[in-house]
């Protein structure tokens, strides 16, 4: 799960957005959207911030559905911004100064050479990491 590390996101910059699903993803995947539908990509600028619901809710791992209505974020409209990953969308070893970006299935790796947009960690925490983005 990938949450903003402040609730001023929410309301100073739109970076969300309400799109289709193109196959079953865990939330927090990362992606692009076209034409209203969000696929996993490589080097993504969205990934997928649902709220669960049902028996799923605070669940680290969330699982949402294929042609489901979900939320997504854009990262390219938060620059200089924080979010935090839980360690289920992290990459098995992360370091504090990583560069992080997606791999085609949407899942984040450790890129050295990762080009802007892309997520760089601040802080290793039990529950995961601190992370800005790193805008164009």
């Amino acid at each position: 799960m990938i949450i903003f590390n402040t609730v001023g996101e929410f309301e100073k910059y739109d970076s969300l957005s309400s799109v289709k699903a193109a196959a079953d993803y865990v939330n927090g995947t990362f992606g692009k959207v076209a034409d209203g539908v969000f696929t996993a990509s490589a080097n993504g600028t969205a990934f997928i911030m649902e709220v669960e619901k049902g028996d799923d809710m605070y669940l680290d791992e969330y699982t949402v559905k294929k042609d489901a209505q979900i939320r997504v974020c854009d990262i390219t409209k938060l620059a200089g911004k924080e979010i935090r990953i839980t360690k289920v969308n992290l990459p098995e070893t992360v370091a504090k100064d990583n560069k992080l970006a997606s791999d085609a299935t949407g899942k984040l790796t450790v890129s050295a050479s990762a080009t802007a947009p892309y997520l760089l960690v601040k802080e290793v925490r039990p529950y995961g990491v601190l992370a800005e983005i790193v805008g164009k």
